[in-house]
């Protein structure tokens, strides 16, 4: 079954509160959480964000805190490919008792790899609506302002333990 999110019950104004973005969802789905409320989630420390991006565009810009795991990236010929170690090293990596919100440019990675999550046992996954720079439509018109577009912060700053390269190497430790 394919992720959707699932609207919070209730006042439409009270979908920027962070208790209302994100809540436990149903068997084999996911939510989406609004930047905003992202943003309040990640600085009281109830989630986690996973970056799911390349990690050259990882490198480019990031939400601070976040973990690079890609779900895609780029293969010897400069071309995107699926990263085939994503299930392992977020296996490895990610607890599955904590709230995960999940990031790409647009929010189409994000949400396979929220799909994937909340089949694999995840309990609480958001997808980061517009991801970090936004979605359009077919027009060219912003639909979802996204991380960058709600005016949040973003580093390109390497930060300790939270590049691709160093969560898989922590990944293939913990397999031995």
């Amino acid at each position: 079954m394919l992720g959707r999110s699932l609207q919070p019950p209730g006042n439409p104004a009270d979908a920027t509160r962070p208790d209302q973005c994100c809540r436990d969802r149903e068997p084999d789905m996911f939510q989406e959480i609004d930047p905003t409320a992202a943003k309040q989630q990640l600085d009281d420390g109830s989630a986690i964000y996973l970056d799911v991006r390349s990690q050259r565009e990882f490198a480019e810009g990031h939400v601070p805190g976040a973990l690079n795991i890609p779900i895609f990236d780029f293969d010897g010929a400069g071309m995107m490919a699926p990263n085939h170690d994503f299930p392992r090293v977020v296996a490895a990596v990610v607890p599955r008792d904590v709230k995960v919100i999940i990031g790409c440019k647009s929010g189409q990675r994000s949400a396979q790899a929220a799909e994937y999550m909340t089949q694999a046992g995840w309990q609480r996954v958001c997808n980061l609506l517009g991801g970090l720079h936004g979605q359009t439509n077919m027009l060219g018109q912003r639909t979802q302002p996204g991380w960058l577009g709600s005016g949040l912060p973003v580093t390109n700053a390497e930060e300790n333990g939270r590049t691709y390269l160093e969560l898989r190497a922590r990944a293939d430790e913990s397999a031995r």
